[in-house]
Formats: C-alpha cells, structure tokens, sequence
C-alpha cells in the first residue's frame, strides 16, 4: 500500500486491538521507512512524509508494539538518511540513549 496518514492512523487504531504478528509489524514500518526513500515528490512533500513516519515510529517505539532491538539498526539508518531534519536527529538520539541502557538491570 502506498504510505499516507490515513494508513498510519488505521494501522496504530487496528494495532491496539489485534496482536499483529511481530514479523508483519516489522515489515510493515520497514516498508513505511523504504517508502519515503523512493517516494518521486518534491523535497518538502518528502520531508513532510519522514516527519510523520518519524512520529508513527516514535508512537509504536512508546507503545512497546514491538522490540526495539529488532528494529534499532533500521531505524537508525533512516534517521543517518534523514539527519538534515531535527525530527530524524531527536529520534536517533532516542535511540543511541536506549541502546546505552539494557532492558533489565540486575540488582547486585
């Protein structure tokens, strides 16, 4: 499906009430992130698509929908692809900070 806000809104309303598989998740935001690579429009109507792929990521990363480590080293990349906008580098910030500290502390 051709990446829009319409999909993003209908997929995070259906995934609070279906437990999508953690493999179709992970296809589907890569798919979303590959898609504002090739998209043919202009360099705003671009930018405008990764700024709201941004916010898509940054919600379902919230929501925990699916494991960060399964998706860090793409996230990653598309943030470097995108790194002329503040949105992309606040994200990749994110992520190196929660790539710095593991999921469980063991008390010692």
């Amino acid at each position: 499906m051709r990446l829009s806000i319409s999909l993003l809104e209908v997929f995070d309303a259906v995934q609070h009430h279906v437990d999508f598989p953690k493999e179709f998740t992970l296809l589907f935001v890569k798919n979303c992130m590959e898609q504002c690579s090739t998209i043919g429009a202009t360099r705003l109507q671009k930018n405008r698509q990764v700024r709201i792929v941004i916010v898509f990521l940054q919600s379902i990363l919230k929501q925990r929908v699916m494991d960060f480590e399964d998706i860090s080293p793409s996230i990653k990349q598309f943030c470097m692809e995108h790194s002329h906008l503040r949105e992309a580098q606040d994200l990749l910030k994110e992520i190196i900070s929660q790539s710095a500290f593991p999921k469980e502390v063991s008390n010692k």
